[in-house]
């Protein structure tokens, strides 16, 4: 419901029985509307009115794949640009997708659980960040533990390795997964990061064999799984790694340092050229104090001085111009708190033009 009148409303839900008798009922909160849409442009004429979630499948293994697919849908002649959807793990609150300047979001999960539930969400934000309008997707079943071994697929056909597990600051680290049978006509492979009990976030998708993913190791001590999965021409999960592999940086200690939960990115990647403009994002998500007090910068290597900030969030994105000379750098977002004295940062991601 996305009432938008000056006024207050109450919900109630409602069990029958199957000879049609009540059963139980339960009234909601009151919810107090206060007579505006928080600054969206819906005009009456023009404003997005729908949102749906959904998966390919609602029953997977543990560390089993998932497809999340979000559609938003519009009144009148309404324009995405500017908009974003989000596509979050509701069990842990962490952004898995965030897409920009479109109708739809999808997204490639690794669902990680023994015997439980997962479920996502998608959110709708406006061209002025003003959130617009959310919708859950389907409850979906995780079965089991996962059978797989670090570093060797689930039934051998599938590999993956780091040309060096223990990278200093600042070193670049090759991830390569290699599918040793032959890989389906339009089939792909994906290489992830994940912790543990949380969802993989795929970094890199190939269609060839193998499939290659440059790692940019932080600052001081950390520890970064990296999963493969790879698919047939159907979509349909034919081997995966998992645990996967770990990388550990043997860097050098101070307050600035990366954490296996953050996440950096730059969309959409069609801007990245001379003059195009495109979203920086940083997230972070355990953080080690109160995300109202937090403030997150984000960076290029050749700025002292911060791109872009954000103010009591978890999660910022700023749009970056491209100069008309072009960029070649690599960006990275800094998260810090006011009652804290250390800083905890991103991996740094290259940032070039065409």
């Amino acid at each position: 419901m996305y009432p938008n009148q000056n006024a207050s409303t109450q919900y109630v839900a409602t069990v029958f029985n199957n000879s049609g008798s009540i059963v139980a009922t339960q009234y909601g909160p009151t919810i107090y509307i206060n007579g505006n849409n928080n600054g969206s442009s819906n005009d009456g004429t023009n404003y997005i009115n729908g949102l749906t979630l959904q998966s390919d499948r609602t029953s997977v293994d543990n560390g089993g794949m998932v497809k999340l697919t979000a559609n938003a849908y519009n009144a009148g002649n309404w324009s995405y640009v500017g908009n974003r959807i989000e596509i979050r793990d509701v069990r842990t609150g962490s952004i898995v997708r965030t897409c920009y300047d479109q109708s739809w979001c999808v997204a490639d999960v690794s669902v990680q659980g023994n015997n439980g539930t997962a479920q996502y969400e998608a959110r709708i934000y406006d061209r002025n960040g003003n959130f617009v309008m959310s919708q859950f997707g389907p409850v979906i079943y995780v079965n089991g533990t996962s059978t797989g071994s670090t570093g060797t697929s689930n039934n051998g056909l599938l590999s993956i390795n780091a040309n060096t597990m223990n990278p200093t600051h600042g070193q670049s680290v090759t991830i390569t997964a290699n599918y040793s049978g032959s890989l389906p006509s339009n089939g792909r492979i994906t290489i992830g990061t994940a912790n543990a009990g949380s969802v993989a976030t795929v970094v890199q998708t190939c269609y060839s064999n193998p499939c290659s993913y440059t790692y940019i190791a932080g600052q001081t001590y950390n520890n970064v799984t990296f999963q493969t999965f790879a698919y047939d021409t159907n979509g349909n999960l034919i081997a995966y790694v998992q645990p996967g592999i770990y990388v550990t940086t043997n860097g050098s200690s101070g307050s600035v340092g990366q954490i296996p939960n953050t996440d950096i990115y730059i969309a959409p990647s069609t801007n990245v050229r001379a003059g195009g403009t495109v979203y920086l994002t940083a997230s972070f998500t355990n953080l080690p104090y109160a995300s109202a007090n937090t403030v997150i910068r984000l960076y290029t290597e050749q700025s002292s001085t911060p791109v872009g900030t954000c103010t009591g969030s978890v999660s910022c994105s700023v749009p970056y111009t491209i100069s008309n000379s072009g960029v070649n750098t690599r960006v990275y977002g800094v998260a810090s708190n006011s009652s804290l004295g250390n800083t905890i940062e991103t991996a740094r991601i290259p940032l070039a033009t065409f």
